[in-house]
């Protein structure tokens, strides 16, 4: 819980694992042991779940263009926000936007959820 909660805090800030694993007084070990044996995934990708499922809702509410997600977001420029969300939801910002636009084109698992949904 207290790892979930410093996520919700400094996601924007693009903390690393590390540096979570610090203001827990924990090492990236044990953080790594303890996520994977209670959800079943790293803190990695814990991590990225929360930026993803922030962007698809930014995409899918706000009229601000993408490269204000990315800064509000954290990331240096539009193009790595870019990146990241393809490689991480398997399309790119601006085509997810496009999508959801249109709904009977969207798969149901890639809109965003609930806040309540996030691990």
């Amino acid at each position: 819980q207290s790892f979930r909660h410093l996520v919700e805090i400094h996601y924007r800030e693009r903390w690393t694992i590390q540096q979570y694993a610090a203001a827990l007084l924990v090492s990236h070990d044990r953080l790594h042991s303890i996520c994977t044996r209670t959800l079943s995934k790293t803190p990695s990708q814990l991590v990225q779940e929360r930026v993803i499922f922030e962007a698809k809702l930014r995409l899918e509410r706000s009229g601000s263009s993408i490269q204000q997600l990315a800064h509000d977001l954290g990331f240096s420029d539009a193009t790595t926000f870019s990146h990241y969300f393809k490689r991480y939801s398997g399309t790119t910002p601006a085509a997810f936007r496009r999508m959801i636009k249109k709904p009977h084109l969207v798969p149901a698992d890639s809109l965003s959820f609930g806040h309540a949904d996030w691990p």
